[in-house]
């Protein structure tokens, strides 16, 4: 009975370092973009939203900026 309480504990410390870590990861959301912890980026809301990719977004100027002032290389998505 022992091992099945100590075994359950341990679970659940398992369980919550793992949301820790998540946690951690998780880019921040500023201006309509995520940014790492750590102040990389402009990341890509839609790639990470689906994929958890990071993929960096592109910086537009006049006159292809018409759409937005990023573009995602990867889907091809427009920000700002």
């Amino acid at each position: 009975m022992r091992f099945k309480e100590e075994n359950d504990a341990l679970k659940a410390r398992i369980k919550v370092l793992e949301q820790s870590a998540i946690n951690l990861d998780k880019p921040i959301f500023r201006d309509g973009l995520y940014y790492s912890q750590d102040g990389d980026g402009p990341f890509c809301t839609v790639c990470y939203d689906k994929n958890k990719e990071c993929i960096i977004v592109t910086a537009l100027k006049p006159p292809f900026n018409s759409f937005g002032d990023y573009q995602c290389q990867n889907c091809d998505a427009f920000f700002g």
